[in-house]
């Protein structure tokens, strides 16, 4: 369509060296800061510094861009001003949301149930510091938004922002411990909303009206529809499973119903009521079954799998359905692997004979 085309990435530095990443793009820049398994330690200003230009050179082009950044991931190495912009102070909640669930108990939104949040430093599972804590989290968003900026503020100066369209989204939230850090940790293990619950914004204004928020069921494949929806790019020859998502704007559902997987082997199913999880389809020590209410129990703390057989019942069923019905005959079910393990070793050593080599050149 005359789009130029660039990532701003560098997912490629993972073990597995997955190609998939660079397709279609005219431009793809390797933003990482060395070439194994490290990505997640690329800071969103080191990106920037190629990003930026790029918009300079090319804003009198017709352009796509995928920007990916990491911040904020752990390890949380963002600027010392953004380590310490929030101080929360433990067991209190004074500085904090609190709402009251239906179910009866107090939570924070983002942090999880009053008591049993991570409130103060845990052990890091990775990276320079020994310990993290919310406070780090929340200045990783800080960063991350202080990067937005000044994204935005260069198309401003170029003269490309009234006509760009802008989507924010993220792969994951965190755990933060909602969920025991012994079963599910720190980071975006297991399918509980706080994992699966991001953000999508939304800023085009030729088209979207302006500070609109909007309610309703989306998913990731859902943005190459809204994106040629907006163009005015009829999408249905392409027989993809996405939805754009324009007609929520218009107080339509595009969706009743979600589901979802993970590479450890877990699926959920989730509708505007419940939400199951299972992960039946590996062959490690099952996880319980979990189902949640999650109208009456938004932090999805009270597991209701052992007394609501039929509901439990009910989801699997739709759950195996869609597992089949996107399966061809004879095809291997992707979620299915259990050599990790050995693709993680993989990676270590090459990353250990870099790291040697790295070394040998300082001596």
């Amino acid at each position: 369509m005359g789009y130029t085309t660039a990532a701003f990435d560098n997912l490629m530095n993972l073990a597995s060296r997955p190609k998939h990443f660079v397709r279609g793009y005219e431009f793809y820049i390797n933003c990482g800061v060395d070439a194994f398994d490290r990505q997640h330690w690329l800071m969103a200003e080191q990106l920037n510094r190629r990003l930026i230009p790029w918009i300079r050179s090319y804003s009198d082009e017709k352009f796509f861009l995928f920007v990916h950044y990491w911040d904020p991931h752990l390890p949380y190495i963002q600027p010392k001003k953004y380590r310490e912009i929030f101080h929360h102070e433990k067991g209190n909640l004074t500085d904090l949301r609190v709402l009251e669930a239906p179910a009866g108990y107090e939570y924070v939104p983002g942090w999880g149930k009053v008591g049993e949040f991570a409130d103060g430093d845990v052990a890091a599972p990775y990276g320079p510091h020994p310990t993290v804590n919310i406070d780090l989290y929340d200045g990783e968003i800080a960063y991350m938004d202080s990067a937005i900026g000044d994204v935005i503020e260069a198309l401003e100066d170029n003269g490309v922002l009234e006509e760009t369209l802008l989507i924010l989204t993220s792969d994951h939230g965190e755990q933060l411990g909602q969920h025991g850090l012994s079963n599910y940790g720190w980071e975006h293990d297991g399918l509980h909303d706080a994992v699966t619950h991001v953000p999508l914004i939304m800023r085009y204004p030729k088209k979207l009206a302006k500070g609109v928020r909007i309610k309703g069921f989306c998913q990731h494949i859902d943005i190459l529809p809204t994106i040629l929806d907006l163009l005015d790019v009829r999408t249905d020859i392409l027989e993809i499973d996405g939805k754009s998502v324009i007609p929520l704007l218009k107080g339509e559902k595009i969706r009743d119903r979600i589901f979802m997987e993970s590479s450890g082997g877990q699926r959920a199913i989730r509708t505007d009521e419940w939400k199951l999880i299972a992960d039946e389809w590996t062959q490690r020590p099952h996880r319980e079954l979990e189902l949640y209410n999650v109208k009456d129990d938004p932090m999805e703390m009270i597991n209701l799998a052992k007394t609501e057989k039929k509901k439990v019942q009910e989801l699997r069923e739709a759950l195996h359905g869609w597992v089949r019905a996107n399966l061809k005959e004879g095809e291997t079910d992707l979620v299915i692997y259990e050599d990790w393990k050995q693709l993680n070793m993989r990676g270590l050593e090459y990353q250990q004979k870099i790291t040697r080599f790295l070394e040998s050149l300082k001596s």
